[in-house]
């Protein structure tokens, strides 16, 4: 709660920014987890 608070203070374009990304680190996390997987499936 505290970081949105400072977030509306420091810039809503700044908020957005922060939040994409996040976003963007969050799904590539995924898909290099999912690569994984699907390369250890392959292997077997």
């Amino acid at each position: 709660m505290l970081r949105f608070h400072s977030c509306i203070y420091s810039g809503y374009r700044i908020c957005l920014w922060y939040y994409f990304i996040l976003k963007v680190v969050i799904m590539t996390s995924i898909v290099v987890t999912l690569w994984d997987i699907i390369d250890v499936v392959m292997f077997i």
